[in-house]
């Protein structure tokens, strides 16, 4: 169903002129696979600060 849903996302940003993109927790591994059978790549790594 996450595939369905997403392949949904990415046809609706095209369809509007939107780049799509995927981000989740580098420890989200059930994101980032899916991610991947989407055919987002390019995983870039950044800092994250939750105040408290």
């Amino acid at each position: 169903m996450g595939k369905i849903v997403g392949q949904e996302f990415i046809n609706k940003c095209l369809e509007k002129n939107v780049m799509p993109a995927w981000d989740c927790d580098n420890n989200n591994e059930a994101s980032k696979a899916l991610a991947s059978k989407l055919g987002f790549s390019n995983e870039e790594r950044y800092a994250l600060y939750v105040l408290k």
